[in-house]
């Protein structure tokens, strides 16, 4: 099924969301609608801030700091759910309201949930990026991306690689901007490239199915192409385990063919597993989360 960005919540929206969270105790959608309030609607944000001081004042907010705010977002980038990370963000950025990772995990939250009205509050926050700022330049091509503004994103994300050519994950989210702009070839050139150098072959096939399939091309025949061209010499360790990838992603495709052929063809930027990653921040707390 393919996602929709939710409609942004009006004033009086966030403020009913607000009460409610607080009056139930509910720390975490407190903060993120306060966070929000302030940040998209600063010039009526007078009863978020009023809240914002009765929430700083819970003994459990605030005897965390940075680093233990910075630790609990980085543990729940990488085994729990979005909307929790949004919440865990933005309860740092109340008492942290100028840190760059807590606001990088609200940005990637964001785009996870298809809220861009958060990313691009926090990237207005967060100051227009330098130059060389690789991090931030690639958050605001996600923002892009996730507008439909797919030519911006794939305009940063040519900049950023030529700062860092050998970036994986910029080439691939190059891929998907190209996608979006319904360049396939070269959307598929870059992956097809690639598949040659890196250890996430599988997931490189997977987006190269899609693209195949948006392209009009006979997936099947792409793939084994690609295989035969590429890595059936199996001469390096890479080529073994991405020939033997290709040929797992065949075998399940041709068992499944009717179901992937009758599939809806979608933009890549609009499913999940397609979607702009965010480059980690490099940022390593230095205290543990009790």
């Amino acid at each position: 099924m393919t996602q929709t960005t939710q409609q942004p919540r009006t004033v009086e929206e966030l403020v009913a969301d607000m009460e409610t969270a607080f009056r139930v105790g509910e720390l975490g959608a407190t903060a993120l609608a306060i966070w929000e309030l302030t940040h998209r609607f600063p010039e009526q944000a007078s009863v978020a801030r009023i809240y914002s001081k009765k929430l700083l004042r819970d003994p459990e907010l605030s005897s965390l700091s940075l680093e233990q705010f910075s630790a609990n977002c980085k543990q729940e980038r990488k085994t729990g759910e979005p909307d929790t990370l949004a919440q865990l963000a933005a309860m740092g950025l109340l008492r942290f309201p100028k840190d760059r990772y807590l606001s990088l995990n609200l940005i990637e939250a964001s785009e996870k949930l298809l809220r861009p009205e958060w990313g691009e509050a926090a990237l207005e926050a967060l100051g227009e990026p330098a130059a060389d700022d690789i991090v931030l330049l690639n958050a605001h091509a996600a923002l892009a991306q996730s507008r439909g503004d797919h030519q911006r994103a794939v305009d940063i994300l040519k900049k950023l690689l030529d700062l860092e050519p050998d970036n994986e994950d910029l080439k691939k989210n190059l891929s998907g901007a190209l996608a979006g702009t319904q360049e396939f070839e070269q959307a598929i050139a870059i992956l097809e490239k690639l598949l040659e150098t890196s250890d996430t072959g599988r997931e490189i096939v997977n987006r190269l199915t899609r693209l195949y399939r948006m392209a009009g091309s006979d997936v099947s025949k792409s793939l084994m192409d690609l295989d035969m061209s590429f890595f059936a010499g199996c001469e390096t360790f890479e080529q073994t385990r991405t020939h033997i990838d290709i040929n797992i992603f065949l075998q399940d495709f041709e068992q499944g063919r009717s179901r992937h052929t009758s599939a809806p063809i979608e933009l890549v930027c609009q499913s999940r597993d397609q979607s702009l990653s965010l480059a980690e921040a490099r940022v390593e707390p230095r205290a543990k989360v009790r």
